[in-house]
Formats: C-alpha cells, sequence, structure tokens
C-alpha cells in the first residue's frame, strides 16, 4: 500500500470500523490518527481532523503512539487550514512525547511534521534545526530514512522555508539517497 493512499484509507477505515463496532479503543485510536494522516494527504482536511480528535478521545493518556499520531495530524489539518499557533504547539508536543520513547521512526516523523508548522515570522530561523535533525531518529535504526517520503519531505521543506534553495530532482534523488541534507 505504500504510495497508494486511496488504498491505505480503505484498510484502515475497514479497521477502524471492526474495531468501533466491538468496542475496542486502544488499537482503534492508533488507527484513526493514521487514518487523519492519510486523508490530510489527500486534501480532506474535515475527515482529518475528524479522525485526529476520534483518536484524542479514545486514546489513552499511556499510549504515546497515538498520542503522538493524532497531535501531528491535528497540527497538519489545523496549519493547513488557518497556521494558527495551536498547529506549532500541538507539533512541538508531538515532537516532545515521540522523544521521550525508542520509538526512533515515530520521533522522525514528528520532527518532519513540526519543521512546516512554524509560524512565518519565525519560519526561517527556527524550524531549520528540526528540518536539519528529523531524519537522525531513523537513521539510528540503521536505514538512511523514509526515502523517498522523508527525503522528499525534507528537501520539500528546504525549498519552501528557503526559496533560494532550488533541488532538481535529479539531485534530490541523489541527496536522498546519499543522505546529503
Amino acid at each position: 500500500m505504500a504510495g497508494d493512499l486511496e488504498a491505505a484509507e480503505r484498510e484502515l477505515v475497514s479497521g477502524h470500523d471492526q474495531l468501533e463496532a466491538i468496542g475496542e479503543n486502544e488499537l482503534r485510536s492508533t488507527i484513526a490518527a493514521t487514518l487523519a494522516h492519510v486523508l490530510y494527504e489527500q486534501g480532506r482536511d474535515v475527515e482529518a481532523e475528524r479522525f485526529a480528535r476520534a483518536s484524542k478521545s479514545a486514546a489513552a493518556e499511556d499510549d504515546v503512539g497515538s498520542q503522538v499520531l493524532w497531535r501531528s495530524a491535528l497540527a497538519k489539518v489545523i496549519a493547513r487550514r488557518d497556521g494558527s499557533d495551536e498547529a506549532e504547539e500541538l507539533a512541538s508536543d508531538a515532537v516532545a512525547l515521540a522523544a521521550t520513547t525508542d520509538m526512533l521512526s515515530l520521533h522522525g516523523a514528528a520532527l518532519l511534521d513540526l519543521s512546516p508548522r512554524r509560524g512565518a515570522a519565525q519560519r526561517r530561523q527556527a524550524a531549520r534545526p528540526h528540518r536539519r535533525g528529523s531524519d537522525r531518529p531513523l537513521r539510528a535504526q540503521g536505514g538512511r530514512c523514509f526515502a523517498p517520503a522523508c527525503g522528499a519531505r525534507v528537501c520539500w521543506h528546504w525549498r519552501h522555508l528557503d526559496p533560494r534553495l532550488s533541488v532538481p530532482e535529479l539531485s534530490h534523488r541523489r541527496r536522498c539517497r546519499s543522505g546529503e541534507w
């Protein structure tokens, strides 16, 4: 299902509905948050927000994975809608929670979600450390990154945070593979 958002959505909705029917919350909160991310990537922000908030309601306080996922999904939706400070706060909270775990891919994804949430006035200066270090937790697992997802997102953030950085596709692929950020 990698790269196929519609297939991912179908599977996640099916799993979510089945778990809801039997009253299961623990896994359902994680699935709802993951579904919120998938819906966000499809540009369906109203539905993404609904599933992020459903995850928030269902997630146990000690379910760090769900807590990180719903916060980062909701942060992206709010940021795209109105860019309020709440988006940055949610994304920062997600990173802080993820940093307390040994879930390195979750931490790396939360860092990637944080970098574009920075307010417009802070964007160029404050987001750079997050962008630069966003693949470190992923690399610590022995992988280069979520290539191409991580690399594409990091390079995309670079271009939008500093328009002078224009990364041609071929160079982008080479940089993502080699880890030259």
